[in-house]
């Protein structure tokens, strides 16, 4: 099973596009690092890590399963699924440059990278050349295994 990050970045590009075409310039805050929130009336003071503050009237918070934002609101800690996420990239020419290709698959919790390579070229099954072509190119340094967490949906409810 394979689902490429290239295809959540694109989703993802997508939301933020969409999102900042609504808002007037300047009201986004990329790449920044969340430390602790607080209320001021009806704002919300939004403390980052390089010390600034945000003063904002609508924050969203997409800072992934740690999320300081989830926390803020109450949402219980994200829980283990007793699978893992194996995550490699590979590079290969095309015309112009070498192309990265991030791969993302699901299975045990192996950590051994060799192991982990070794367990998705039995996993691929019946695949085009250029499907295993990729995992076999992938070096091994670049296979890594970590566990999934997420949070229940009628939790967030």
């Amino acid at each position: 099973m394979c689902s490429g990050d290239h295809e959540r970045r694109v989703k993802r590009k997508f939301l933020l596009e969409a999102l900042a075409s609504e808002l007037p310039s300047g009201t986004i805050r990329f790449s920044s690092k969340v430390v602790s929130i607080e209320e001021s009336g009806y704002f919300k003071l939004v403390h980052l890590a390089d010390v600034t503050i945000l003063k904002a009237k609508v924050l969203v918070g997409c800072d992934g399963v740690n999320s300081v934002v989830a926390k803020w609101l109450g949402f219980k800690p994200p829980v283990f699924t007793r699978r893992s996420a194996i995550r490699g990239s590979a590079e290969f020419k095309s015309s112009h440059e070498f192309d990265p290709i991030m791969m993302q698959f699901t299975g045990n919790g192996r950590k051994n990278p060799a192991q982990l390579k070794q367990y998705m070229l039995t996993m691929l099954g019946k695949v085009p050349d250029e499907v295993r072509a990729v995992m076999e190119n992938t070096v091994l340094d670049a296979f890594t295994s970590s566990p999934l967490r997420y949070r229940h949906p009628w939790e967030i409810l």
